[in-house]
């Protein structure tokens, strides 16, 4: 009798309706609707696309990332640091055009605000890890001696400046310009990731917030700076205190299988979710309101691009 297996790297995710196949080592995403297929039919396709194999009776290991070491490690993957409100653009990442976030603060960051993030994050100061450090604005070149003390001075395996209007203000080095970074991002299959970080960090931390902190120009502590949720202060709140006291974990930790409708949804691990795009600011388990596809019907509300494979 012949045995067959998923591809290490494969991983199957089941929905309501249809079924998500992850290959996480071409990073390729294959949908499934099973109702439309037989089961040879389906083992043919499996095996001509790489994704199942004939194992002779032998189970092979299953390609895995633990992230649950993160989950009581005092890091961060993403420290995002809005430097000043001022800007002299009007893009599409934050302008007044698409009625944004940048609007509730115009001021610049005090320099009581600019000491306090130093403080806690500055080189030898007994600062919590950071593995991506992004700073934005408004303009974050109006601060540009500031911007180059945060770059100098907070550790970092990734350094981003979020602006769209980068091309503007050569010189900086060190650092990479996410020039893109969509806020408000509707929920599509562009939207869509299969990398193995990706997959394994959002089945246990939420896609946006998980082990990520904003400090916003006047020195609020945030896990998104569109989001009204606070949590302190810079200048008065110790940030490593708080992770170590588990403020954050509720939140970090929301995942799709905690929110409404995406818990049956096949996609749950791919998407990438903004959680300002809910009606109800306090409900963090409504489903984000730009979301495109019904996992109940297996329809989207526009016909998908190509980054998602039909089997």
């Amino acid at each position: 009798m012949k045995h067959f297996e998923l591809s290490p790297f494969v991983h199957k995710i089941k929905g309501v309706k249809n079924y998500l196949f992850h290959d996480l080592y071409y990073e390729r995403l294959f949908h499934l609707a099973p109702s439309d297929i037989s089961v040879e039919e389906l083992k043919k396709q499996l095996m001509e696309k790489g994704l199942l194999f004939e194992t002779n009776g032998i189970i092979p290991f299953k390609f895995k990332l633990d992230f649950e070491p993160l989950q009581n490690e005092v890091k961060l993957i993403e420290l995002e640091i809005r430097l000043t409100g001022k800007c002299s653009e009007n893009c599409p990442d934050c302008g007044d055009s698409c009625g944004c976030f940048i609007t509730e603060h115009r001021e610049i960051m005090s320099n009581e605000v600019f000491d306090s993030i130093l403080s806690q994050f500055g080189k030898g100061c007994g600062k919590v890890p950071i593995k991506q450090l992004a700073i934005t604005g408004g303009n974050p070149f109006f601060e540009e001696r500031r911007l180059h003390s945060l770059l100098d001075s907070i550790e970092a395996e990734n350094r981003f400046i979020l602006f769209q209007k980068h091309e503007l203000y050569p010189g900086i080095e060190g650092y990479d310009f996410v020039p893109n970074r969509t806020r408000g991002l509707s929920i599509s299959d562009s939207a869509m990731e299969c990398d193995d970080f990706s997959f394994f960090f959002r089945k246990m931390f939420h896609s946006c917030w998980g082990k990520k902190i904003c400090v916003d120009v006047n020195g609020d502590i945030k896990l998104c700076l569109r989001h009204p949720l606070k949590f302190g202060n810079i200048q008065k709140d110790n940030v490593k205190q708080l992770i170590v006291n588990g403020v954050f974990d509720p939140y970090w930790e929301l995942t799709k299988d905690d929110v409404a409708t995406c818990k049956s949804c096949e996609y749950r691990y791919a998407c990438f979710e903004c959680r300002p795009d809910i009606e109800d600011d306090c409900d963090y388990s409504e489903k984000p309101k730009q979301c495109g596809y019904n996992p109940v019907t297996g329809e989207w509300k526009e016909p998908i691009k190509n980054n998602i494979l039909e089997i």
